[in-house]
């Protein structure tokens, strides 16, 4: 399907609507276009057409994260501003090192720093990156992804967290993350499918040596390994990487990751899913705001 301007015409894709530079690989094409904005400004909007010419971001993503098998989700660091912290960003890396997404959270100072970490509400959106990387908020393109985890009075067992994860801007769910009750030793989450059938569960010990020592070395590491309550079979592993700069943030600027292992999945879906619960898991146990 041709795309169509803000005024409802046609526009053009490919060479004679490039504007900016013309890039390709990491699955698709990729280029920056000048559009018209509502107030008549001249905006530059980043197009990405998969190889199939369909002029979808989550078609690039998918194309993206075709045969890729390891993730890495960093932190970045922010800046307080007078005690009160802002929203989180995080680079989703390739094992090489290649900026493939941002992920920016959207939530307001009050469901940040006063809300008890079982009860309060945030959202994120999963942006793709020019081919230069993130520099910016100017280097995002386009979402393709949204977490929305609203407010809930949690206690105990009663009303527990949930995440729900959807294609934007089709808002084709993809699945749901749940934070069961678990005892304090063991810690659970649920992955349901986009019919909210049970699918993949996580289970981990909360007395691994990350743990007890966010340190990096000695082997500090946490793992998530998840498991396909179909089959018994571990599918994927999650796994919680310290670093200087969560230690002394004065000599370190890099920040803790969590690395995602797809193992043999290949659906780029799952995979989606799988980063969003990377995402999820760092929220709940790691986000400073929560301890």
């Amino acid at each position: 399907a041709t795309p169509l301007s803000a005024q409802g015409t046609p526009r053009p894709l490919g060479p004679s609507g490039l504007v900016g530079g013309h890039f390709s690989g990491r699955g698709g094409h990729c280029w920056m276009e000048s559009v018209p904005a509502q107030q008549g400004m001249e905006a530059r909007s980043p197009i990405c057409q998969g190889p199939h010419g369909m002029g979808a971001a989550t078609e690039a993503a998918h194309r993206i994260l075709e045969g890729r098998q390891h993730l890495r989700v960093e932190q970045q660091r922010l800046v307080r501003d007078f005690f009160c912290e802002w929203n989180n960003l995080y680079l989703v890396k390739d094992w090489e090192g290649n900026h493939l997404f941002a992920v920016k959270e959207d939530s307001d100072c009050l469901q940040r720093n006063c809300c008890a970490r079982p009860c309060k509400a945030w959202s994120m959106d999963v942006f793709l990156l020019s081919p230069d990387g993130y520099s910016g908020d100017e280097s995002l393109g386009e979402p393709f992804l949204h977490l929305d985890r609203p407010f809930t009075y949690t206690c105990c067992c009663l009303n527990r967290p949930q995440v729900g994860v959807s294609e934007v801007p089709s808002l084709n769910v993809l699945g749901r993350l749940e934070d069961p009750f678990s005892c304090c030793i063991r810690w659970k989450l649920a992955v349901r499918d986009s019919e909210n059938r049970l699918m993949h569960e996580a289970e981990a010990c909360l007395y691994q040596r990350g743990i007890c020592c966010p340190w990096p070395c000695w082997g500090c590491t946490v793992e998530f390994p998840i498991r396909d309550l179909s089959t018994g079979q571990r599918v994927t592993t999650l796994t919680k990487e310290w670093n200087w700069g969560d230690l002394c943030p004065l000599c370190a600027k890099e920040l803790s990751s969590l690395n995602v292992n797809y193992g043999e999945m290949s659906d780029p879906s799952q995979k989606l899913l799988m980063m969003s619960t990377a995402l999820f898991i760092q929220m709940v146990l790691f986000d400073i705001r929560s301890n």
